[in-house]
Parts: structure tokens; C-alpha cells; sequence
């Protein structure tokens, strides 16, 4: 009985056994197969992003796609321009951002817009140092938005139990230390965050499941889609790009919209977890010989109560004292007329278009700018 069933199992599909080199030979296919197809899908794909290009609105979380994005433009743009969705332009055309309009005030294509809606310091951080690894030797604009400092819950130092103040671009900002109380990520969530850095096959999945099956799982497309192709077309983000390319929210002012004034409970610098992360943010740019010139404000000063305003003044001022004594070159974004804001830190179009003329005039810009303007530009298409 016994040589029976060793028989059995002699001639069992369990018979075929790997040795330990034949795990090695696995394990080195698919580390190869894990390596070489992100790093090939951009050939099969096509991707040619217009010069007014812009991650599309329903793709800011796509991190694969932003680092091509961001390898492209390093390849092709003397400068970069970085921030959330003041620098996307949330309500501005693509062509009239704060890129589009400063290229059009220098009369080339010299500024590729990487910015991305909601992307606050700590989630910028953390971008930078994982996906935007091609930025370097760069002039790159560093936006940022006083917005992220204007209470304890937009500062990520709340509790997180406001709905209204949910964590954007969580897998973005630190899993582990320092620890976020307003982030409520299962470990689960936080292994696959960091894996994701790392790893970018998992990137590509979730990209292809962004573009190609409309966020829906593998099986949930397929069971809906039973007949189809799931790859019609080399060229898939097309309609998004074009898409894109328009306001993605109606430029009324802020008086249109009939916002009260507010008083806005901001934060300590020196206490503003927001702000700390800003300057990593810059260190991490540094470090890979960037250029960094940084953009404050502008915000909205009618928008405030005349308490709020007075806050507001004093805490912009140690952000100019910080980046200093940091040795950062920056421009204060200056107040521009009632009817161009559309809420407290966005303007219309045509705001972009006097902030852009207003840092041309400035010494300190221009200087930084120089090299960038000399030299041979962008590369055609």
C-alpha cells in the first residue's frame, strides 16, 4: 500500500519540483518581467503630451503616469514648475496657467506645468522624493499655497474625524514616522503606499487601471466588458489631454460666488508640520541640483476679515524670514484687484497673467530666470 501510494505520488502533478536554482530562475524572470514592462509600456503607449500638457484632472492620482510626465519635461523643459492646483490651474485653460502664462510673457516654451490638485507640502514631499527622481539640475518654481497653513485640520495636524478636511493624496505623505493623526490608513494600505515607491509594476497597474478599465478592478471590467478590448487604442489618454486642456471649474470671483469673509483660525509657523514638509520638499530638490525658486501666495486679501488679514500679514513674513535664512530665493506674490480671485488662493486667467508679468519685473526672479531664458530651450516635438 505504501509503494502504491509513492507511485501515485511519483506520477502526481506534484512531482514536478523546482531545485533551488530553478527558483532562482523564476524569482530572476519575474524580477526581469516586474522591471522591464514599466519600463517599456511608454513605448507601446503613446504618449506625446502637447507643450501646454497637464496631468488630467481624473488622473491626479496616477503616480506612474506623473513620473513620465516628469521625465519627459526634464528631458525637453529648462524649468519645471511644481504646486497644487493653483500651478494646475483649476480654473484657467491649460495654455493660461501660471506655466502657460509666464511662457507667454518670455515668447517660448520654456515652463512644463507638474503641478496636481490637492497636492499639499507633505504630499509634494513625498512625490519629489519618490516619483520626480529625473528632476535634476533643473531651474525648478516651487509654488506654495498659504492655504495649507490656514487651520490645525488643512495643516494635517487634526484628528482627521472632519470629513470636509480628508487627507489628499494619502499614499503620498509618511506611513510610518513622522506619524499623521488626521491619516487613518489600515497597515494593509500603508505596506501597499510604500511597496508602490518601490515597485513600479504596481504603479503601472494602477495606471492601466485608471485609464483602461475605468478604475474598476480587472474582473469587474471584464465581467462587464465580457467581448471587449481592453486595449482599443496605443493612444488612450487623448480625449483626457484634450479634456484637460480646459477650465476644469467655471472663473467667477469670489464676490460672484457671494463668499462671506472669513477669519481664518492659521497656524504657528513654527509649530506647522505644513510647513516643515515645504522645506523638505525644497532639500529634496536641492540635493539632486536643482535651481529652486520659490512662489508665496498669492491669496486673497479681501476674502478676510481685518483680524484674519492681520495674522495673515505676520505669518507670511516669517515664511520670508525662513526661506532666508534657508538661503531660498523667493517672490511674494503681490495682491492683485478684487475680481480676479475666484476663492481665497485661486485666480482667473487673467490673475496668472499679472502675477507672470509682475515676477518678470522682479530682480530677484529675473536673475534666477536668466539662465533659463539663455540657454537653448525647450526641444521640438
Amino acid at each position: 500500500m505504501a509503494r502504491n501510494s509513492a507511485n501515485l505520488e511519483a506520477f502526481s502533478s506534484n512531482a514536478v519540483r523546482l531545485s533551488w536554482r530553478g527558483w532562482i530562475a523564476v524569482a530572476c524572470l519575474l524580477l526581469a518581467l516586474l522591471i522591464a514592462v514599466p519600463a517599456g509600456w511608454f513605448h507601446w503607449e503613446r504618449f506625446d503630451p502637447p507643450p501646454s500638457f497637464r496631468i488630467p484632472y481624473n488622473l491626479s492620482n496616477d503616480y506612474f503616469l506623473y513620473t513620465q510626465w516628469a521625465a519627459y519635461a526634464s528631458a525637453r523643459y529648462p524649468a519645471l514648475v511644481v504646486g497644487d492646483s493653483f500651478v494646475w490651474g483649476e480654473y484657467a485653460a491649460s495654455t493660461d496657467t501660471l506655466s502657460g502664462s509666464l511662457n507667454k510673457a518670455i515668447g517660448r516654451g520654456c515652463f512644463a506645468n507638474l503641478g496636481l490638485n490637492g497636492l499639499h507640502p507633505a504630499a509634494a514631499e513625498g512625490l519629489m522624493r519618490y516619483y520626480g527622481g529625473t528632476i535634476k539640475g533643473k531651474h525648478v518654481l516651487v509654488h506654495f499655497n498659504p492655504l495649507w497653513v490656514q487651520s490645525r485640520e488643512l495643516d494635517l495636524r487634526g484628528d482627521g474625524t472632519n470629513d470636509r478636511f480628508r487627507v489628499q493624496h494619502p499614499r503620498l505623505v509618511p506611513q510610518l514616522r513622522p506619524r499623521i493623526k488626521a491619516y487613518h490608513a489600515t497597515p494593509s494600505e500603508r505596506v501597499a503606499a510604500v511597496a508602490e515607491r518601490y515597485v513600479p509594476f504596481i504603479g503601472l497597474r494602477g495606471h492601466i487601471k485608471s485609464v483602461y478599465f475605468g478604475k474598476m478592478s480587472t474582473t469587474e471590467w471584464l465581467l462587464k466588458n465580457p467581448y471587449a478590448n481592453p486595449f482599443p487604442s496605443r493612444d488612450p489618454l487623448a480625449p483626457m489631454i484634450q479634456k484637460s486642456s480646459k477650465a476644469h471649474s467655471l472663473p467667477e470671483s469670489w464676490e460672484k460666488k457671494g463668499i462671506p469673509p472669513q477669519d481664518y483660525p492659521w497656524v504657528q509657523l513654527k509649530e506647522s508640520f505644513q510647513w516643515t514638509c515645504f522645506l523638505r520638499e525644497l532639500a529634496v530638490l536641492r540635493t539632486r541640483g536643482n535651481e529652486v525658486f520659490v512662489l508665496l501666495g498669492p491669496f486673497n486679501p479681501y476674502l478676510m476679515t481685518p483680524r484674519s488679514l492681520s495674522v495673515y500679514r505676520s505669518l507670511r513674513a516669517e515664511m520670508e524670514a525662513s526661506l532666508k535664512a534657508n538661503g531660498i530665493a523667493y517672490y511674494l506674490a503681490p495682491d492683485l484687484p478684487s475680481n480676479r480671485y475666484t476663492d481665497a488662493s485661486h485666480v482667473a486667467r487673467e490673475g496668472y497673467a499679472e502675477i507672470a508679468g509682475a515676477m518678470l519685473e522682479d530682480a530677484g526672479f529675473a536673475n534666477w530666470l536668466k539662465p533659463v531664458v539663455t540657454s537653448s530651450g525647450r526641444k521640438t516635438h
